[in-house]
């Protein structure tokens, strides 16, 4: 009995054994996590995506728990708010985004701008303007030389360099599209446009059919490798997740992209199609028109609906609006 207290350790040492128990601890997490991953590949109708979406996320959340804080103490959380606060005072007075801009000067006013951490939802029917949206706060927000990674699923990356490359260089997109209707003076400028906007720290991934799993991970891996901070999806209906229907599969989505913009404290926002709306030219769209509504509204910080008044004749009349259908920290409304 005498001899088991040989083996407690003494009180300068205890650091150093909750260490050693910890990194033990860690380990047959890697080895459990090891096991499965190769559980699953031997698996013989086992989808080679899949398997590897699934080997990145585990190994991330391995990464994950050796970053996860307990509970703190209002103490220890006070002084890190203060100087948030004090941070916010030194953002230039003439700048109306206190955080990411949105691309819309009317909007930071409302608004304050994207902030790290939170998740937004730019929602609108189909022509409504979401992707335009989303590249005119992508563009503002590359003036400011913020890291950006644009996840398009409708859309190739080259038809969104060309919708960059139109908005910078104040061209009509459509005559872009016919390059012959340019003119000799135009196209000249363009090689010089290009070269400027090939600098830009902006990120294009135009592959279909991920998993959220999959764009969870290469997210992580932007934000380590190229300090990410403004992450845009388009569209997430169109992102795959594990679930029976289709509103559950758009829980999971929208939960792992919210859990993700916490985490790694970016900006991310995330394109939404609305559902089949009835009497467009009768009434403003509201949060009960978004497809999974439900679960939508509850993850998102922010919700944001693209509005392009119709009439009878389904032909747009009068000004575009973008309308504030949630804010947590704000006010709504046009």
């Amino acid at each position: 009995v005498s001899s088991l207290i040989d083996g407690v350790p003494h009180q300068p040492s205890i650091s150093s054994y909750t260490k050693i128990v910890r990194d033990k601890a860690l380990l047959r997490k890697a080895i459990h996590c090891g096991l499965n991953i190769q559980s699953q590949a031997s698996e013989h109708f086992a989808d080679a995506q899949e398997v590897i979406s699934q080997a990145n996320e585990a190994a991330m959340n391995l990464t994950l728990d050796q970053r996860k804080r307990l509970a703190e103490p209002l103490s220890a959380i006070m002084p890190r708010m203060l100087k948030e606060l004090y941070e916010y005072r030194k953002v230039d007075a003439e700048r109306d985004a206190i955080g990411l801009r949105t691309g819309l000067k009317a909007l930071d006013k409302k608004t304050t701008g994207y902030r790290l951490g939170e998740y937004v939802i730019v929602s609108g029917g189909t022509a409504d303007g979401k992707t335009s949206m989303a590249i005119q706060a992508i563009i503002a927000n590359l003036y400011d030389d913020v890291p950006t990674l644009l996840f398009s699923h409708e859309m190739t990356s080259e038809a969104i360099a060309m919708r960059i490359l139109a908005a910078v260089g104040e061209l009509e997109h459509s005559e872009l599209r016919d390059s012959r209707s340019v003119n000799m003076f135009e196209i000249e400028k363009l090689p010089k446009l290009c070269e400027t906007l090939g600098k830009w720290p902006l990120w294009v991934d135009d592959a279909s059919g991920l998993h959220v799993r999959e764009i969870v991970a290469r997210i992580r891996a932007f934000v380590r490798r190229n300090k990410v901070k403004l992450v845009v999806v388009d569209y997430i209906q169109l992102v795959k997740g594990d679930g029976e229907s289709s509103t559950e599969r758009l829980t999971d989505v929208s939960g792992h992209l919210r859990e993700i913009a916490k985490d790694e404290k970016i900006a991310l926002l995330a394109l939404c199609q609305y559902g089949r709306m009835e009497n467009k030219t009768k009434r403003r769209p509201t949060l009960m028109d978004l497809k999974g509504a439900s679960s939508l509204e509850q993850d998102a910080h922010m919700v944001l609906a693209c509005y392009r008044p119709q009439d009878e004749n389904m032909v747009y009349r009068g000004n575009d609006e973008i309308i504030i259908l949630k804010q947590r920290n704000g006010p709504t409304g046009l």
